[in-house]
């Protein structure tokens, strides 16, 4: 799963917040890539996996409020 954030949109600290929250359910990598930030999750839980990059973006987006 590869989701990119268009960092003119989201903050890296309510990416991290989300990663953080997801942390049992794979193994993120966040990437800074210009005027982006890109976020790899490996090891994915095969329950939560087809989901996962749905639920993922929408906390991002939810985190984004609450700043």
């Amino acid at each position: 799963m590869t989701i990119i954030f268009d960092k003119k949109l989201y903050k890296l600290s309510a990416v991290k917040r989300a990663a953080d929250a997801f942390c049992e359910l794979a193994e993120f990598k966040i990437e800074d890539k210009g005027k982006a930030y890109v976020v790899t999750a490996k090891k994915l839980d095969e329950e939560a996996g087809l989901l996962l990059d749905d639920e993922f973006a929408n906390y991002v987006l939810a985190e984004m409020r609450n700043e």
